[in-house]
């Protein structure tokens, strides 16, 4: 399968003020996993309520207990509607194995989130929770928890250019790595160190992660069907045209990249009318995978 060339993207950062009034701000109870990239804090919940449907395509492997990274194809989706949001990420997760309290998650990619930001642009995020979404966890900085590096270059920022279909792609470079000598989980994008999770927030993955993934994510509410994933094409349409999740690696404690074993990642996709799931294949710039379609069931 041929693969597009692809380029790197300038950033636009917004540190809007909803960054810093929400900083403080009080969890709710209550959300369960599959209603992550929530909103807490004292205001209105940002995201779906309990019960609103969610759909999810991804790879995971319980390879890579010190991270991954990868390069994350993005788009424009301008018909995401207020209610809905859609997303592609990597992310690692740990305490599986245990009750929700114990599950942790960091995830880290782009998303078109209208109520969140009151836009339709794509924007770089963050997410995670310490306890499975019962008390603890919140997007970019909606709550204490991530440390930016400064208070320029902040999760929440406008992605631009964007990957034109049957034309110019453009990517994100992000990598999740636990630091070795700090045990904290730090964030880079593209190349550069944009802040970390501090290991005094969790518990299982102060220890390393269980669980790693690279995927897509919609959720929308009831009356309505559900937003496009990806560039809003499925992904036998290949490279140009589908979304991609490509150079995909783990890193070790010294947060140098390293491949993935194949046969150890293991696929899943909630509704396949609407979104698919790319097959995951080698090219001369790693593993890859296309994903996505236009939504609407």
């Amino acid at each position: 399968m041929a693969s597009a060339k692809f380029h790197s993207f300038r950033f636009i950062f917004l540190c809007f003020v909803l960054c810093h009034n929400a900083v403080n701000g009080t969890a709710r109870k209550g959300f369960t996993l599959n209603e992550a990239f929530l909103k807490k804090d004292s205001g209105e919940e940002v995201g779906v309520q309990e019960g609103n449907p969610d759909k999810v395509l991804l790879y995971r492997s319980r390879e890579g207990q010190w991270g991954t990274q990868a390069e994350l194809v993005v788009y424009g989706l301008q018909n995401v509607e207020l209610g809905q949001y859609t997303t592609a990420y990597i992310s690692v997760v740990s305490g599986l194995d245990g009750s929700q309290q114990d599950l942790n998650v960091i995830v880290a990619g782009w998303h078109v989130h209208p109520k969140l930001y009151g836009d339709t642009d794509t924007h770089f995020f963050t997410y995670w929770t310490a306890d499975g979404n019962m008390t603890t966890g919140c997007l970019n900085l909606l709550c204490k928890g991530f440390v930016p590096s400064n208070t320029f270059e902040v999760p929440g920022f406008k992605i631009w250019p964007l990957s034109v279909y049957n034309g110019t792609q453009y990517v994100i470079r992000v990598k999740l790595h636990k630091d070795e000598a700090s045990e904290n989980w730090m964030l880079h994008v593209q190349d550069k160190l944009l802040g970390y999770w501090p290991k005094t927030l969790f518990k299982s993955l102060s220890v390393g992660a269980q669980e790693i993934s690279w995927g897509g994510n919609v959720n929308f509410e009831n009356n309505q069907g559900s937003p496009p994933m990806g560039s809003g094409r499925f992904p036998e349409e290949g490279g140009g045209k589908a979304a991609a999740i490509q150079e995909i690696q783990f890193v070790n404690q010294r947060g140098e990249p390293y491949d993935l074993t194949p046969d150890q990642a293991y696929s899943y996709v909630d509704n396949e009318p609407c979104i698919k799931l790319g097959e995951l294949f080698h090219t001369n710039i790693g593993f890859m995978f296309y994903f996505g379609g236009p939504g609407g069931c």
